[in-house]
């Protein structure tokens, strides 16, 4: 949620984006970065207030070129259906 001094809020939704996988006989193709631009695209369109994703670190420099930006650290615990 987003509040303004004005007490105005702009949003409560927000975007999470995970596991953006390009086929490797695909990759260098855009394609990566077309289905990014268009989850954008759907989170604005939504009334979004921010897009979040996790990457690895290899991954930072492709999605800043995007337009995100690196904050804090995700930390997680997982719990597989074993």
């Amino acid at each position: 949620m987003i509040m303004l001094p004005s007490n105005e809020i702009i949003s409560s939704e927000r975007g999470h984006i995970e596991d953006v996988i390009v086929d490797s006989r695909f990759r260098g193709m855009n394609f990566g970065r077309l289905l990014v631009d268009t989850l954008i695209c759907i989170g604005k369109h939504m009334g979004c207030y921010k897009i979040s994703l996790d990457c690895s670190h290899e991954k930072v420099g492709f999605y800043e070129k995007l337009g995100f930006q690196c904050k804090n650290n995700m930390m997680y615990i997982r719990f597989d259906e074993n």
